[in-house]
């Protein structure tokens, strides 16, 4: 897979902190207003 712009090493160590049954999102957000996108996002933990 391409890279898209989210270190790996970043998200392996988040990986490496997950509970059992839980879960971590990712977004790279562009060409967007991030308030928007947190917005919309405010209803999620």
């Amino acid at each position: 897979m391409i890279d898209y712009g989210i270190d790996d090493g970043f998200i392996k160590s988040i990986g490496d902190t997950l509970k059992p049954d839980t879960s971590a999102l990712f977004l790279l957000v562009r060409k967007s207003q991030p308030e928007k996108v947190l917005a919309e996002l405010s209803g999620y933990k």
